[in-house]
């Protein structure tokens, strides 16, 4: 709810009294986090430290805010929101009201206009894919009525103790003592440069937005770079090949189209979400027919590819 009033406080007011004015982009979203968002759900609001802010703009500011503290009415907190959840949903209506006729007003082509804020989605939208569910060992160690095991090993012990994992060809392995751990702790001024040059490896990582991982190994005259990119990360996990299986087999079943003309469910409009729930009632065969029982391994298969590769990308050769 914190991100999404913001969201409005800064597209509303900035579009509303300060488009013409070009109120500093940063400084407004100082003004909306610290003064209007504090103000509204009566929180602690002040005002950032800047000479931009002048009394005068200080008011208009305080007159935005105003109406929207009223429609909100109450304090919010983690005792509120908690206690009852519902009584906001009248507020959040409100905010998805003034998203759409930002929306509604906004033009393509108009390059001044900030990005528009995203809509809300006010009840669950129900997922139509073959459903799964994930078992943790907290869970499971609570449906055996057996204590939680601590160290990965007896992690596994638990979960070979109550699955048979032979259909899926994984065998039981008896494992030794467990690794030993001794904690050092050392300062750059423990190592020298020959010291590190001649006994040691310093290996360097840097994780990117375009690369899973970047890591250097070694100094200057023998340095490795090995990287792995994001698009090689989901070949190794095998998304690039599914999401290909299955738009092909979208275009084939013309699930593809159905999917295309789903009407929004982020809306605050009746007539819109009735149109939403309507089309989704009369395709809603169509749809859970596609993502049958069939899909469920294919799911499997993914999840094992995430599992995979990890261990493929620390294999990979240097560059």
């Amino acid at each position: 709810m914190c991100s999404e009033t913001n969201k409005i406080f800064v597209g509303a007011f900035f579009g509303q009294e300060f488009q013409k004015k070009c109120m500093p982009w940063k400084l407004l979203k100082k003004v909306t986090s610290d003064f209007c968002y504090q103000e509204i759900c009566q929180g602690k609001p002040k005002w950032p430290t800047d000479d931009y802010l002048t009394e005068d703009i200080k008011a208009k500011i305080q007159t935005f805010c105003e109406p929207w503290k009223k429609k909100l009415g109450k304090k919010v907190n983690m005792k509120t929101l908690s206690a009852d959840p519902g009584s906001f949903v009248p507020f959040l209506l409100s905010l998805n009201a003034e998203f759409e006729r930002e929306h509604d007003d906004h033009k393509s082509f108009d390059v001044r206009r900030r990005p528009l804020p995203k809509l809300l989605s006010l009840l669950p939208k129900v997922s139509v894919h073959w459903r799964f569910i994930t078992l943790s060992v907290n869970a499971l160690s609570s449906f055996v009525k057996r204590s939680l095991p601590r160290n990965y090993q007896s992690q596994l012990e638990l979960f070979f103790h109550v699955f048979d994992f032979k259909k899926l060809r994984y065998k039981r392995q008896q494992s030794g003592h467990g690794a030993s751990f001794q904690k050092l702790d050392r300062t750059l001024d423990d190592f020298s440069l020959d010291e590190v040059d001649n006994t040691y490896l310093p290996i360097t990582l840097d994780p990117g937005r375009k690369s899973v991982f970047i890591a250097a190994i070694g100094l200057e005259y023998n340095r490795q770079v090995r990287r792995c990119t994001t698009s090689e990360y989901y070949h190794m996990a095998g998304s690039t090949k599914y999401c290909k299986k299955l738009n092909s087999m979208k275009a084939v079943t013309g699930i593809d189209l159905v999917e295309s003309q789903i009407p929004s469910s982020k809306t605050s409009r009746l007539g819109v979400y009735e149109a939403f729930t309507s089309y989704m009632l009369n395709n809603l065969d169509a749809l859970f027919s596609f993502y049958g029982h069939e899909t469920a391994k294919d799911r499997f298969t993914l999840y094992q590819g995430r599992q995979r590769a990890p261990e493929t990308m620390a294999n990979i050769p240097p560059r």
